[in-house]
């Protein structure tokens, strides 16, 4: 008998929060080789969406951290004194939990995740709909609808379409 594995994914509110924008939260869900783990302070950060978000936990498409431990804490404490606690909580589960992140952050925080966890543990918005067109969850053209609507919400990836990037 095959075992199932997977990684677990520390979501952070950005990515979360694109997914439930544009309706397509299940394919978090689908994507079997992660579990998305979303913490108490990016449940808290999600207002609007938190009719889909409900829906999301009742499917099981993503989960609710448990309560950290006492060195998680102390890394949260330290995080939040220059991010916000959101971004603090996942990357301290990250850290710690040695999980995966998923986060669109740049600048600072993105430095710091990398300093902390290294490049390789970290995927973003475009990242999770590559994974879904190479698990033949979703097509290209349906990866360049999500963009188009990404980018009516205001969230931009480098790129023109995903056929431009190769094989993904």
């Amino acid at each position: 008998m095959c075992k199932l594995t997977f990684r677990n994914v520390a979501l952070d509110a950005c990515v979360l929060i694109n997914f439930l924008n544009v309706d397509r939260i299940s394919i978090l869900g689908e994507l079997s080789q992660y579990r998305f783990w979303i913490s108490d302070a990016v449940h808290d950060e999600v207002i609007e969406q938190r009719r889909g978000l409900a829906i999301a936990y009742r499917k099981g498409i993503v989960y609710r951290e448990d309560t950290p431990q006492i060195e998680e804490n102390k890394v949260i404490a330290e995080l939040t004194l220059s991010m916000g606690k959101g971004e603090a909580a996942c990357l301290a589960a990250a850290q710690c939990r040695g999980w995966m992140l998923a986060s669109d952050e740049k600048g600072k925080f993105k430095k710091m995740a990398v300093e902390r966890i290294g490049q390789e543990r970290i995927i973003g918005t475009a990242d999770i709909l590559f994974a879904a067109i190479r698990n033949r969850i979703i097509t290209v053209y349906q990866a360049d609808e999500i963009k188009a609507n990404l980018e009516g919400h205001a969230f931009m990836m480098p790129f023109r379409s995903f056929s431009d990037c190769g094989n993904p």
